[in-house]
């Protein structure tokens, strides 16, 4: 077992195509290994299967969000995007109030024009700091775990 830091990717995949979803999370993997081991809810889709609507997509809902709880429980942190605008993911929302009694760290990153920049509940989310851009993301999980 490697003793690098692992950060899970939280965000909404729901509505989006696989692309959207995906695009982000491979950059933001690109900029922090391999120090930093990523965990990406994405792996495992397929990109003729992915819809990015529950209700037709080619998928085992039980079992991903058991793994996703499972990546939660073992990672260091979480990176949560939240794009402008975009509604709220209800999965993005469970997977950071898992955080609370875990008493983990998330980052957030948030559009600094997104309506949910005057959010309270993310403003004063426990543990939690906000970026703006996946580089600030990765300079600061590089940072906090000193990599």
């Amino acid at each position: 077992m490697s003793n690098k830091p692992v950060i899970y990717l939280a965000g909404r995949m729901t509505g989006l195509v696989y692309s959207e979803a995906k695009g982000w999370r491979d950059a933001i993997t690109k900029m922090l290994e391999p120090e930093v081991r990523v965990l990406s809810p994405m792996r495992g889709q397929a990109a003729s299967s992915f819809t990015g609507d529950p209700v037709s997509a080619n998928c085992n809902a039980g079992f991903e969000m058991s793994r996703d709880m499972v990546d939660i429980e073992r990672c260091d942190a979480v990176l949560a995007r939240f794009g402008l605008d975009e509604p709220v993911s209800f999965g993005t929302a469970i997977e950071l109030g898992t955080l609370i009694p875990l008493r983990k760290p998330a980052i957030l990153l948030i559009d600094p024009a997104d309506k949910l920049m005057k959010h309270p509940f993310l403003l004063a989310f426990p543990r939690s700091t906000i970026v703006h851009t996946l580089e600030d993301a990765a300079y600061y999980i590089h940072s906090m775990f000193n990599v």
